[in-house]
C-alpha cells in the first residue's frame, strides 16, 4: 500500500508595487527570520526592508526606521519579499539578503542615514 499525499496552498496578498530596481547578488547562506518580526495583519515582510545580517544561517534582525538603536547597525536589506501563511503555524523562515543594488528608498522606509552604511546600493528617492 502507497501512502502518497500531494497538497498544495496558496493565498492571494494584496498590492504589488516595485522596491527593487536592480538587484545585485545576494549574500550567501542567507538567514532566518524570527515570525514575530512579519506583520500579523499581512503575514508580509516587504522586500528592501532593512537587517542586520548576523552571518550565514543565522538569525537576522529586521529594523524598522523608527529602531534608532539599530539603525547604524544595518548592513543589509532583504532581496525578496518573505511571506507566511497566517492561518498556519509557521516555524522557520529564511530570507535573501543583499547589499547592492538600485532601490526605491522611500517605497522600503530606508532613512537617509542608512545609505553611507551600505555604498554597493544606489537609493532613489522620489519625494
Amino acid at each position: 500500500m502507497t501512502n502518497n499525499v500531494m497538497a498544495t496552498y496558496s493565498k492571494e496578498v494584496g498590492g504589488d508595487y516595485p522596491v527593487w530596481i536592480k538587484k545585485g547578488d545576494n549574500l550567501q547562506g542567507g538567514g532566518l527570520v524570527n515570525v514575530a518580526d512579519i506583520p500579523t495583519d499581512t503575514g508580509v515582510l516587504q522586500e528592501g526592508t532593512m537587517v542586520i545580517f548576523n552571518g550565514i544561517g543565522k538569525a537576522v534582525t529586521v529594523v524598522k526606521s523608527s529602531d534608532t538603536t539599530n539603525l547604524a547597525k544595518v548592513n543589509g536589506l532583504l532581496a525578496e519579499r518573505v511571506r507566511i501563511p497566517l492561518d498556519k503555524t509557521v516555524i522557520d523562515v529564511t530570507c535573501a539578503v543583499t547589499r547592492e543594488g538600485k532601490i526605491y528608498a522611500d517605497r522600503a522606509d530606508i532613512p537617509a542615514s542608512v545609505e553611507a552604511l551600505l555604498p554597493k546600493i544606489e537609493f532613489v528617492r522620489e519625494a
